[in-house]
């Protein structure tokens, strides 16, 4: 730990520029808050990209060899023995950040500009125990998630975030005990763990991903908590997070199938594990949870599974990924596949030949959609006729005054373009 600046090492090329969030490509980057005191705090300035949910309530400079460490409800900074190597972390009280079950956040914010999608994030991080409290055996946890937007995340408090139970830290030490000071004892950072896993993620370019810690306010007095030396690898390819399944998953893919989709894995090995959620998305980003199937439990062989999902979704990008559980409550995710539908399959035109003057009505699908689809005919020569936009799931063409003859009429959405072939007699 030789700097507060961000260290950045290369595998490809990591892109930073200082007035909005961390930008990045394949590559790592690494936060250790560095050796010099940090006296205050602005979102997004003291260290780039990072927030805090309670900027009013940062303390810095905690030394934590103290016998009796601060009591203040706040963010902070600590230093350990005085040798000035800094960590941010977090201690609620009852009145901050709020009563039982609130919390306190920081976090980190980053941009994908690399050109490509992120399907991957290696993180790992040292959490710190730096105080024992009186507790009364509550367990104090440091929790871990994040969340995926194609917008601007400066918000730490709201929107969708996923927690990852992998990179929870639980406080090893507590007390059965309520001392009326608080806090009992500072542990001069000699208590601490590394938390490491791979999340499988998809963050397409320009999107945005805030990784957050979170430390709630427990009913009974709590310790402070802290994190440093942050790593962060990216990976662009699927199989990235492969080697660190709590399942050996050597294939995952998926067929689209007229009335479904059939999905298909396998295993080469399998420990304590409990069962597979096939979880689908629409954007990418936000998931949920169809079905569950069963998995082997113990296995040091091949195992294959196959599932049928017996709906045909109207999106024309559908995502698939597994959510792999083992029985110990831990999981984590499969990379994510993703299937292209002919959302104008079930289109249908009618009468086709059709008389000249009479209408040609186009149907489709009650589920399709139909926003901002339109409706092109041309003749024989290539030439454009008429051109609609469609309004509903029924469309009407009149022929009157077009000759008779074969003409092309096109469907046109920004995700496809189908043809068909329109006889007037």
């Amino acid at each position: 730990m030789n700097s507060r600046n961000l260290i950045l090492k290369f595998l490809l090329f990591i892109c930073i520029q200082g007035h909005s969030q961390v930008l990045i490509t394949t590559g790592s980057y690494t936060q250790d808050f560095g050796n010099t005191d940090i006296t205050s705090w602005t979102d997004n300035s003291t260290f780039l990209g990072w927030y805090l949910s309670s900027t009013s309530n940062f303390y810095h400079q905690n030394v934590t060899t103290s016998p009796v460490p601060s009591n203040n409800g706040g963010i902070y900074s600590y230093e350990c023995n005085s040798d000035n190597n800094q960590k941010l972390g977090t201690r609620p009280s009852n009145s901050n950040p709020g009563g039982v079950g609130t919390y306190y956040h920081y976090g980190v914010r980053l941009k994908n500009n690399s050109g490509k999608t992120i399907y991957s994030l290696r993180i790992s991080f040292d959490a710190y125990q730096l105080s024992l409290a009186g507790n009364v055996n509550t367990q104090n946890t440091l929790d871990f998630s994040y969340q995926v937007s194609a917008s601007a995340i400066t918000n730490l408090t709201t929107g969708s975030y996923i927690n990852v139970p992998a990179l929870q830290y639980i406080a090893p030490r507590d007390t059965s005990s309520n001392n009326s000071s608080n806090q009992l004892l500072g542990f001069p950072c000699t208590i601490s763990e590394n938390k490491t896993t791979c999340l499988s993620v998809l963050i397409p370019n320009n999107s945005e991903i805030m990784l957050r810690w979170s430390d709630v306010n427990n009913s009974n007095n709590d310790h402070h908590l802290a994190i440093d030396n942050l790593t962060i690898d990216f990976g662009i390819d699927y199989s990235d997070c492969s080697l660190l399944l709590p399942i050996s998953l050597i294939d995952f893919k998926c067929i689209s199938e007229e009335k479904g989709y059939n999905l298909y894995w396998a295993t080469a090995s399998e420990h304590n594990s409990k069962d597979f959620e096939i979880q689908y998305s629409t954007d990418g980003i936000i998931f949920h949870t169809i079905q569950k199937v069963a998995a082997r439990g113990e296995s040091n062989s091949y195992t294959s599974y196959s599932q049928f999902i017996d709906n045909k979704f109207s999106s024309p990008l559908v995502y698939f990924r597994l959510k792999i559980n083992d029985n110990n409550g831990s999981y984590t995710y499969s990379p994510i596949v993703y299937i292209q539908n002919d959302i104008f399959a079930n289109i249908s035109i009618t009468p086709n030949p059709v008389s000249s003057g009479e209408n040609v009505s186009i149907y489709m699908d009650e589920k399709t959609d139909y926003n901002n689809t339109e409706i092109t005919l041309y003749n024989i020569a290539g030439e454009k006729i008429r051109q609609d936009k469609i309004e509903s799931i029924h469309t009407s063409i009149n022929t009157k005054e077009l000759p008779a003859g074969l003409y092309q009429l096109r469907i046109t959405n920004a995700y496809q373009t189908k043809n068909f072939r329109l006889i007037i007699q």
